[in-house]
């Protein structure tokens, strides 16, 4: 992995950034060539909140455990407060925690249906590094000899990983806000006894 350096100027102060992680996407710098997550959004606002979603996802811009213990060291756990088991990093969110499998499973089944070839199907669902590629970036030039998928079939695919990750988040904060108000309620039973 490369490292990326980067020198920001606020409030009239140089501030140093180094960041040592690779992103899955293929960004390109061209104003007249968006993304290819923008370019099979259609113009309607519940698919663009999606998008934009998806691209927090992709950017790392979308607050997980893991980042949050970046910023916050002394006072923020690491740890998914969904399955309470492993970190949570964007990777964890799409493919590996617990608490979000039977939303995976059923979602899974429209990514079956979006492929339409099983071959490919099992060989994206059964490599878990390559199945969390697809989601974030189906199009990306490291997945070309590994899965030939038709124009079709990818706008296919972001179009239905836009929908997974949003329903991923979703009910990622309802079952966090569901047990900060059993927390609560917890608290509040000692405090009346």
């Amino acid at each position: 992995m490369r490292a990326v350096n980067t020198v920001k100027q606020k409030n009239g102060f140089f501030s140093f950034e180094s960041k040592d992680h690779a992103r899955p996407t293929n960004l390109h710098r061209v104003v007249d060539n968006p993304h290819n997550l923008w370019k099979s959004t259609r113009p309607k606002q519940h698919e663009i909140q999606r998008a934009e979603i998806k691209a927090r996802l992709i950017t790392g811009t979308f607050i997980l455990q893991s980042n949050a213990m970046k910023y916050n060291k002394s006072e923020v756990s690491a740890t998914c407060k969904l399955c309470e088991v492993d970190d949570e990093t964007r990777e964890h969110l799409l493919g590996r925690c617990s608490a979000l499998n039977r939303l995976r499973e059923e979602n899974f089944t429209r990514l079956k249906g979006s492929v339409s070839d099983d071959n490919k199907c099992t060989t994206i669902t059964q490599d878990l590094d390559m199945l969390i590629h697809i989601i974030l970036d189906c199009t990306h030039s490291s997945l070309k000899d590994l899965v030939v998928l038709s124009p079709e079939q990818e706008t296919n695919i972001k179009r239905w990983s836009q929908a997974y990750c949003e329903r991923l988040v979703t009910h990622r904060a309802q079952i966090i806000s569901s047990k900060q108000w059993v927390y609560k309620l917890y608290i509040l039973s000692f405090r009346i006894n």
